[in-house]
């Protein structure tokens, strides 16, 4: 039996997890074992890029904030207000996404495979919720990864702080930040009452996670596994955005019943008006994967 390794730094009680079981169930049924290896510190991050790098894993699932070391103009991903889930939940348009990002990565000897959504980003807090932008100036927040996601916090007036998910609890317990932008999934699993206060800016950053393996051992694969380890992913993962838009639905109601409180900050102008000039710059020096990211978006 042919086996393949599945790495990912999202916690086994993350919403998310339940797809990518569906997906090693799949290929197991198709008489392809997948072994899925989630949590700890050895996929953390950007970590889990390494140990592709090394062969240690087949493939990993990885922020899409990673995928800047790989091709810069990929940072256009996470442009403040950018296309999101009322772009990306249209049939076809996520795997279009896959594709596109694949031509950027291959250049680098990686294959980008699937796309899996992940949230429109949120700022957990055990003080109180945001209510203006006041309120972020010089406070440590935790971020996925750097670039944009950096760019982003030292434009709004705080300090970024680069942190997997599996860190963040000890961290937040040990006061080092004020603050975690991060899914709803993640502030529930690995936070939950220690953080009672979250806000959403709705918009300000919608991230992904891509699947990725390295060029070399995708095309050693037989033509049979090749394509059903694709078929496969796109159907339980790329094309499940809608299912993942409820997961996370239901987690932030689940935390409102158990007595969290979430704001939301409608009026968003400010916002984007404080980032209109990083917006600008990403525009600038990436002009071309900008229009093509615009294009694919928007179905043009």
């Amino acid at each position: 039996m042919i086996s393949i390794s599945m790495a990912a730094d999202i916690p086994s009680a993350h919403p998310r997890v339940f797809h990518f079981r569906s997906l090693a169930q799949r290929l197991s049924d198709a008489g392809i074992y997948c072994e899925l290896l989630l949590d700890g510190d050895r996929f953390a991050g950007a970590r889990s890029m390494a140990s592709l790098a090394l062969g240690e894993v087949d493939g990993v699932w990885v922020n899409a904030s990673h995928l800047e070391m790989l091709a810069s103009p990929l940072s256009v991903l996470h442009e403040p207000f950018g296309p999101g889930d009322k772009q990306w939940q249209v049939p076809g348009r996520a795997q279009a996404l896959v594709e596109w990002v694949d031509s950027h990565t291959a250049r680098a000897g990686i294959r980008t495979l699937a796309v899996m959504r992940g949230a429109d980003q949120l700022f957990a807090s055990a003080r109180a919720p945001i209510s203006d932008l006041a309120q972020l100036q010089g406070q440590r927040v935790r971020v996925a990864g750097s670039g944009m996601y950096q760019s982003l916090m030292r434009e709004l007036g705080a300090e970024p702080v680069v942190m997997p998910i599996p860190e963040i609890p000890n961290a937040f317990t040990g006061q080092k930040l004020d603050h975690v932008f991060t899914s709803p999934g993640a502030w529930q699993t690995q936070l939950g009452d220690q953080a009672p206060f979250a806000t959403w800016v709705p918009g300000l950053m919608f991230i992904t996670y891509f699947f990725l393996c390295r060029t070399d051992w995708l095309a050693a694969l037989p033509a049979a596994v090749r394509a059903e380890l694709e078929r496969a992913a796109q159907c339980h993962v790329t094309e499940a955005w809608g299912q993942m838009q409820t997961d996370d639905a239901l987690a932030l109601k689940q935390a409102v019943e158990r007595g969290a409180e979430v704001r939301t900050i409608d009026d968003t102008a400010h916002w984007r008006e404080r980032t209109q000039a990083l917006r600008q710059a990403l525009k600038a020096r990436h002009s071309e994967a900008y229009a093509q990211l615009e294009v694919i978006a928007n179905g043009r």
